[in-house]
């Protein structure tokens, strides 16, 4: 009886508290995301839509400067908005190299936004280095007090264009090197010589105005100057021979080439046109060019150092000509007052007589010709000259192995040590160019057609290993046509430059005799040796 008791009982506790259970609450979320807006931009290019749903601005994106103070806002309904996210992507204006179209741009990584609480800021966007705009996007998403965020960040995308590039001033420009003067009585005084270079001019046709002596010290001094309000210079690029610019930070200020340390990061300049680029870099990656062009070394001058016609090595015909017989093919004699002589190797170029005249060689006769006068055919003429160049050392053309002994202190070439001299020793500058090149351009009997020879390689060049070796003095030219002949030669110093005011000497004389030259033109005159060639009878 006990036991039915309290089984009825237990069954009756169990059902009351059955009974007094609570429902289960559903897991609802009433929390309301918040919405995000940019309020100081061009137009929410995701919320905002044209009549046909494509976002505002298609397909052209704003521009804005790349100092741009921009403003956002959220709102929560249900709560308060406690920050927000932003990130900031970007990619180039132009196509990758084979590439059809220009990169589009890239989403946002998480790792791409900040968080902010703020409602505004100034932001600085990037632009590429070398082009003076780039595209963005600006993303942003709010987030409310209970940590949930707007699942449709507000953006839009723009072009950031640097419209004020910071500049770049090059304070000074220097070099310094030793120039060579002639003095009256034979040789050469050494000079120091500085030259401030100050010309801009980038066209690649232009003759530099400011010209430094070969192996000058160059030196560079800069600063930049930015456009854009609280920005600042991040660095700085320069070249003058590197195939790609050098890149130093803002606290360098200056470079300098030949200077005896050069930089490991530096090329030491070769000689010719030089073009010096400083670029500065701002805050924002825009950049600006500044430039300065010079010559490098100055080219030499040349003159014509023909034979002196009143030498008495010459003999005289009773119409004035003057001349000399080879016997067996070869002179019996030096003819002094010529470079064909022992002064062809012992009297520098620089030092050489200024005479307009030349040689004619004709079957056995050797005549001393002068400007104007007629040569026969078939003959060869032969062109003397001197010159002077007051920068480059003397590195002539001459293998030392010509001068070297055999083990019995014997020359190995004797026939060379007979003529060598100071013209054929390799050494320190002294004015002279190191040898010249010629050529004659003809206006051919009877209808003036021009016709004319290749420029000759340069010489002296004594070294039987090259295959340029042109051992001799003077250039010899054959005169196969009947016609006016002129003749130019140009000086060649050790830095490969030459003396290049005359290009073709007839053109050169045309336009002087029809009075069309200018007076620089005018002035070239004398460069240019002139005669004419026919088939003519000696007595």
């Amino acid at each position: 009886m006990r036991l039915r008791v309290g089984v009825v009982l237990f069954l009756l506790a169990a059902y009351v508290g059955i009974g007094c259970r609570s429902p289960l609450t559903p897991n609802i979320d009433r929390n309301q995301a918040p919405e995000t807006w940019i309020t100081a931009a061009p137009s929410d290019t995701i919320t905002i839509k044209d009549d046909h749903g494509r976002p505002i601005g298609f397909p052209f994106p704003g521009t804005i400067p790349v100092r741009f103070h921009m403003y956002w806002a959220g709102s929560d309904k249900d709560g308060a908005v406690a920050g927000f996210f932003w990130a900031v992507v970007e990619t180039t204006t132009e196509a990758l190299p084979g590439q059809p179209f220009a990169p589009q741009l890239p989403g946002p990584k998480p790792a791409d936004y900040h968080f902010t609480n703020k409602t505004d800021t100034t932001f600085i966007f990037t632009v590429a280095e070398d082009q003076p705009d780039r595209q963005h996007a600006f993303f942003i998403y709010s987030v409310d007090n209970l940590g949930k965020p707007d699942p449709t960040p507000a953006r839009f995308i723009f072009n950031s264009q640097d419209r004020f590039p910071p500049i770049p001033i090059i304070e000074e420009c220097r070099c310094v090197g030793t120039i060579y003067l002639l003095n009256p009585g034979g040789g050469v005084t050494p000079k120091a010589d500085t030259v401030y270079v100050t010309d801009v001019d980038n066209r690649v046709t232009a003759v530099p105005r400011d010209t430094c002596p070969a192996g000058s010290a160059i030196r560079f001094k800069w600063h930049g100057e930015v456009q854009v309000p609280q920005t600042v210079v991040t660095g700085y690029r320069y070249k003058l021979d590197e195939p790609r610019f050098i890149e130093v930070g803002p606290e360098v200020t200056e470079a300098t080439y030949n200077d005896g340390v050069p930089p490991s990061d530096t090329i030491p300049p070769a000689t010719g046109r030089k073009i010096f680029v400083l670029r500065v870099v701002d805050q924002a990656g825009g950049s600006r060019d500044s430039t300065r062009r010079f010559q490098l070394n100055y080219s030499p001058d040349t003159w014509w150092s023909g034979p002196d016609r009143g030498s008495s090595s010459l003999f005289s015909k009773p119409n004035g000509e003057r001349y000399t017989t080879l016997v067996g093919g070869r002179l019996t004699g030096p003819i002094t007052g010529s470079l064909m002589s022992q002064d062809s190797t012992f009297i520098l170029p620089a030092v050489r007589s200024s005479r307009r005249s030349f040689f004619e060689i004709w079957k056995d006769t050797v005549w001393a010709r002068q400007e104007g006068d007629t040569v026969h055919l078939n003959s060869w003429i032969v062109l003397q000259g001197g010159g002077y160049d007051r920068d480059s050392r003397y590195g002539v053309k001459v293998n030392p192995i010509l001068r070297s002994k055999d083990e019995d202190d014997n020359y190995k070439f004797p026939g060379f040590i007979e003529q060598d001299g100071p013209v054929l020793v390799p050494g320190p500058a002294n004015g002279s160019p190191i040898g010249f090149r010629s050529i004659v351009t003809m206006s051919l009997t009877p209808f003036q057609q021009p016709s004319r020879t290749a420029l000759t390689g340069l010489y002296p060049i004594y070294d039987p290993n090259d295959v340029f070796n042109l051992p001799r003095i003077a250039g010899y030219h054959p005169v196969f046509l009947a016609g006016r002949a002129f003749a130019v030669m140009q000086a060649e110093d050790s830095d490969g430059d030459r003396d290049r005011r005359v290009s073709d000497g007839r053109d050169l004389v045309i336009k002087v005799e029809n009075g069309t030259a200018t007076p620089a033109e005018q002035a070239l005159r004398p460069l240019v040796m002139t005669s004419r060639s026919t088939s003519r009878r000696t007595s």
